[in-house]
């Protein structure tokens, strides 16, 4: 199937000149698409050059934001995730940012989105609203059995909540966005900066640093997040693991977050990474899991390196340098004993490499 592009409207995307929808349509086409990206660059700085057309850049103040909030964000327990998927996968939080500030550009006939309260509409079922037409903080949204309904949040995004499911906004401010799933299913498409939307669940916190996920709650509370674009940052208590598009990860309330694997591993190698998180797995069946792990399981091997017992890491090590070289000045004396530096170095080894289902 020929790839479709938007070379015609690309210049009427840059002039504002397209209705809201189709506007972010094409917003979030130009995430994933780089040829469109680049026709985007070469109008808006020919349009910049003509004075045309305003340069819709992210304000120095937006940046340094950012980056506080990154360096605030880092993991007690593992430090080096954060700033390595700020950093080292730049190219898709660069582009989840970048298509926010195309959809907020600076122009008087684009208004500055109402954040006391996200519009909520019916996309199937029977659910009355009666004359409420938005959640507002401090509000709940709870679909029935035949329901689905969509959230507009704020003016970075939004959420698609599945039949069954339960949803209450926290709170809604210029710098955070935060939701609470009490149970159900939700499907998010942010553009914005990282840490500017948070889901709350009873077993983990989400934190979104773009672009696209999925976050289910089962009725004990448990949770499974599936990131299909992007990263999405699970964090509970001292504990934080970065889950990249193409992989899952599942939390248990009340125990903890699981290790993220690939949305291609098979059930044995789930039910076998399960044991090991939740059920004290035994020795065998890590060996296991290691012996059967392909380089798609990369991003599984690699956070076992820091899970694992002191012991083990070697073992780990070893296959997943059968599938990602070591960068320069990292050894596996210093991996195995955690130094601080080499892990940071190896997982944007396997960032840049794209090794593990993103």
């Amino acid at each position: 199937m020929k790839e479709q592009h938007f070379n015609e409207e690309i210049s009427a995307f840059v002039n504002h000149e397209l209705d809201p929808a189709f506007r972010q349509v094409i917003g979030e086409h130009l995430l994933a698409c780089g040829h469109c990206r680049e026709l985007h660059d070469k109008v808006k700085f020919a349009a910049k050059l003509s004075g045309t057309a305003t340069g819709a850049d992210a304000p120095n103040e937006v940046w340094t934001r950012i980056a506080a909030e990154t360096e605030r964000s880092r993991p007690r327990s593992s430090r080096y995730i954060v700033p390595k998927v700020a950093f080292a996968a730049l190219a898709v939080i660069v582009a989840c940012t970048g298509a926010w500030f195309l959809l907020r550009s600076e122009t008087a006939s684009v208004p500055v989105a109402d954040i006391s309260g996200w519009k909520i509409e019916m996309l199937s079922g029977d659910l009355s609203l009666g004359n409420r037409s938005t959640l507002a903080p401090g509000q709940s949204l709870e679909t029935g059995i035949d329901d689905r309904a969509r959230i507009q949040v704020a003016d970075i995004g939004n959420v698609e909540i599945a039949p069954n499911s339960r949803v209450r906004l926290v709170e809604s401010r210029n710098d955070l966005h935060r939701l609470a799933l009490e149970r159900g299913r939700l499907s998010a498409r942010i553009l914005a900066p990282p840490r500017l939307f948070i889901v709350d669940t009873p077993s983990a916190v989400a934190v979104d640093l773009g672009c696209a996920y999925t976050l289910e709650v089962e009725d004990n509370g448990d949770s499974r997040l599936h990131v299909t674009s992007g990263y999405v940052a699970l964090e509970r208590n001292d504990h934080d693991v970065i889950v990249p598009a193409g992989a899952v990860a599942v939390s248990k309330k009340g125990i903890g977050i699981g290790t993220p694997f690939a949305e291609n591993a098979s059930e044995e190698y789930r039910s076998t990474l399960y044991k090991i998180d939740f059920e004290n797995g035994d020795q065998a069946s890590l060996k296991r899991l290691v012996a059967v792990s392909g380089k798609s399981d990369s991003v599984t091997l690699f956070h076992l390196i820091r899970t694992v017992p002191a012991s083990d890491r070697g073992m780990v090590l070893a296959r997943l340098t059968k599938f990602v070289k070591l960068p320069q000045g990292t050894t596996a004396a210093g991996l195995i004993a955690l130094d601080q530096k080499m892990l940071d170095d190896l997982w944007e080894q396997i960032n840049v490499a794209g090794i593990g289902g993103f």
